[in-house]
């Protein structure tokens, strides 16, 4: 007997993360016939609503930070609306109330995509939080999913006789024309040696650390220009920072950029600075692009990054090192080619988001499957 089409609903706190552009590449590649999506954001941000709602079945905001008892109320009635065959989460307060308002209602997945800082802190707030979730993963007998070894490690400690597997995020891999996109376009000289990074304004990237390491680099070498794409709650602090180190007329903060990629076509170097990192997928865009790649060493980012070949690997919280790695990128440029290729050539063959999409459709059916002992 032929099976409906599984309708599933993806929980998501921010609108604006990787975890988007995630789900933003792989919803089309879904087989439409067998699934069904609904996209749930606890905050609100108009484009990406406009973007997502021409690739699922609906989208919806809940204005969480507006009036968080009126968006709880709206997550139920959502919920029961839509009646999912399938919850899959990708962040705490979505999984958290959405488990509890379906019950025995849906099957549960959660994918955890960082090694988030409550995991292992001792703080009060973390502890609460661990509690939560792993009685409500251990309760409503959730499939986790991880984005990296690193981050399976960590949750099964967390989290003890839990299922645990791990699919690894993927890439769009495509021909992107590329041929019209120039530094001149991006009001960007063509001399320059670019830097560029993406991601949250916030504490995890570590751009404070970014920012000092370009300080040392600049007073090295002039012809140099910082890119950091992206919005955050450190934007301000950040910027004065920049003034405060005499780098404010080299570094360029875009804000959020629906499109980024026409600033990785002209960049010259991608840095990512981040403390913590369950998989790192701007690294991953950045090395599909031929960018050579520094980045710290945590969390899943070796898994992409083999040292000296698809890219260079610092310690974290290291301005120092991180500085000495971008001279050297800068002052090698035959390094910068060959890193840049070989990295290009390793996302290309092991990180397709289509073999990410397949695991996912695997992973449903045999929730649905299971359950109804077919």
């Amino acid at each position: 007997m032929k099976m409906p089409p599984i309708n599933v609903v993806h929980g998501v706190h921010w609108p604006r993360s990787g975890i988007v552009s995630l789900l933003k590449n792989m919803l089309p590649l879904f087989d439409s016939k067998k699934f069904v999506h609904h996209v749930i954001f606890f905050e609100h941000d108009e484009q990406t609503m406009e973007n997502f709602s021409k690739i699922c079945e609906s989208v919806h905001s809940l204005f969480f930070s507006s009036s968080k008892l009126k968006a709880i109320v709206k997550y139920y009635k959502l919920l029961q609306q839509i009646s999912p065959d399938i919850l899959h989460t990708h962040s705490f307060q979505p999984g958290l109330w959405g488990r509890r308002f379906l019950r025995t209602k849906a099957k549960f997945i959660c994918t955890i995509h960082n090694m988030y800082p409550y995991f292992t802190s001792s703080d009060l707030k973390s502890l609460i939080k661990r509690i939560l979730e792993s009685y409500s993963i251990r309760y409503h007998k959730v499939t986790v999913v991880c984005v990296s070894d690193e981050v399976k490690k960590v949750v099964e400690t967390m989290i003890p006789k839990c299922c645990v597997k791990v699919i690894q995020n993927g890439i769009a891999i495509g021909n992107w024309n590329t041929h019209n996109i120039k530094k001149d376009t991006l009001n960007l000289k063509g001399s320059q040696i670019i830097l560029v990074t993406l991601g949250r304004l916030d504490y995890q990237k570590g751009y404070d650390i970014l920012l000092k390491a370009f300080a040392k680099v600049t007073a090295q070498i002039s012809n140099t220009r910082l890119i950091i794409i992206g919005d955050g709650n450190e934007r301000k602090r950040l910027e004065k920072m920049a003034i405060k180190l005499g780098i404010a007329e080299e570094v360029t903060f875009t804000g959020y950029q629906s499109n980024p990629f026409p600033y990785l076509v002209v960049s010259d170097i991608y840095v990512c600075s981040s403390r913590y990192e369950g998989f790192g997928l701007s690294i991953a865009e950045a090395m599909l692009f031929g960018l050579p790649v520094i980045a710290t060493r945590i969390g899943g980012i070796p898994s992409l990054i083999q040292n000296g070949e698809t890219g260079l690997l610092v310690a974290p919280e290291n301005p120092e090192k991180l500085a000495d790695s971008i001279l050297r990128l800068i002052k090698d440029e035959n390094l910068r080619h060959k890193i840049g290729q070989k990295g290009k050539l390793f996302i290309q063959k092991h990180f397709d988001i289509k073999k990410t999409v397949k695991k996912y459709e695997e992973t449903y059916i045999d929730l649905i499957s299971n359950s109804k002992g077919i």
